[in-house]
């Protein structure tokens, strides 16, 4: 069956339901989340072993 109404339904919806950012951001520590992605990518790469990657002859 077919509402002429779904897409108002759907909003009300999921309005209803509330943010779940909002819940989640109880739970997490999205700044410290962030922060620590950020230390990582400007942390320097550790040295990597490219003799591997060479090949004898």
């Amino acid at each position: 069956m077919f509402s002429l109404f779904a897409d108002q339904e759907r909003e009300a919806k999921l309005d209803s339901l509330g943010d779940p950012l909002a819940l989640l951001d109880k739970h997490v520590d999205f700044a410290s989340l962030a922060a620590e992605i950020d230390a990582e990518r400007l942390a320097p790469a550790a040295p990597r072993a490219v003799g591997h990657l060479i090949q004898q002859s």
